[in-house]
């Protein structure tokens, strides 16, 4: 099941901040009487409270002056203790934030990662799953905004057509430092930082960098997740979008005209950079292609140095091409 972080009322948090955590200027003042009273929350700055399943990653909590946070083991009690004690940091002297994500398995430390490794990676089959979980899990996130969940299925779409191959020199220089794959344009080694990666699945829900150790990185998470029956309401919004797609007219501007109607479907909750990436995962899986501009699934292209149908544009391979109606 997706990880859900019963962190419930943070009200015993406050307590425990209030009760430990000083006044800003804990010495005599200059001038006027001593300050005697301890911060408060300012709840229209902070993260919302009296939520009984919070399933967000971090929270914050900022007080109407500034305090100190010397020593925040000590400092921050949390009660009932937590399996995983959050990480506790101090913003702009008057917001402490409570960040979950890393001992939760949701953050990441920087490696060093070579091309082959990600291309053993990609094609280990303990972290490949049937088409159809990556179908429905895509699916059942349309209605409940869990964007993690259809982010496995741009990379399998890509992974149809994409070739196995070891690293070959892109460079006729054989001294040229760390030069691209002539395969595939990634680098033959790279110290990632996935926490970026990690980031966009949650935020996106589909891809905004085409390289080897994204590919890896999206297709190892997303074979941690149960698979989800997609529900009548995910049906139906899917069948909207779809439709949309098909009565959209020929002309420059169809995809950002199905990309705004998207935006008005009832029960699905979006920005436009989420519908951006959907529509682009759409055109990973060949719906959204072009009679010369095919998507991954039915044929290979190297998205990392993939045409663009104009400078200026900002969708990816193929949809950039796509104008509606052929």
């Amino acid at each position: 099941m997706r990880q859900n972080l019963h962190y419930g009322i943070y009200c015993w948090v406050i307590l425990g901040i209030l009760t430990f955590i000083s006044c800003a200027n804990p010495v005599m003042p200059t001038g006027g009487p001593e300050d005697t009273f301890p911060p408060k929350v300012v709840e229209i700055e902070s993260t919302p409270n009296m939520q009984t399943n919070f399933t967000g990653r971090s929270f914050e909590l900022t007080f109407d002056e500034f305090i100190k946070l010397n020593d925040a083991f000590n400092q921050v009690v949390v009660s009932p203790p937590l399996e995983y004690p959050p990480e506790v940091s101090l913003k702009k002297g008057e917001t402490v934030i409570f960040e979950f994500a890393k001992k939760e398995g949701l953050m990441f430390d920087e490696i060093e990662i070579t091309h082959d490794e990600c291309i053993a990676e990609l094609f280990d089959k303990k972290n490949i799953r049937l088409k159809k979980s990556y179908i429905q899990l895509f699916l059942s996130s349309l209605s409940t905004g869990y964007f993690d969940w259809r982010s496995g299925l741009p990379v399998f779409a890509i992974l149809q057509t994409f070739p196995k191959h070891d690293y070959k020199n892109s460079s006729s220089d054989l001294e040229a430092h760390n030069p691209p794959c002539a395969f595939c344009s990634d680098l033959e080694v790279t110290k990632e930082n996935f926490n970026l990666f990690n980031k966009i699945r949650f935020k996106n829900g589909g891809l905004l960098f085409h390289n080897l150790k994204c590919y890896a990185f999206y297709l190892k998470e997303h074979s941690k997740l149960d698979v989800v029956e997609p529900s009548k309401e995910d049906i139906n919004i899917f069948l909207t979008i779809m439709d949309l797609i098909v009565n959209a007219g020929e002309n420059e501007k169809a995809k950002k005209e199905v990309e705004s109607k998207i935006g008005r479907i009832t029960s699905f909750r979006s920005n436009k950079e989420q519908r951006k990436v959907l529509l682009e995962t759409l055109g990973y899986c060949s719906i959204l292609e072009t009679v010369t501009h095919k998507g991954s699934w039915t044929k290979f292209t190297n998205l990392g140095n993939a045409p663009r149908a104009n400078i200026n544009s900002d969708w990816e391979y193929p949809v950039d091409f796509w104008v509606g109606k052929e």
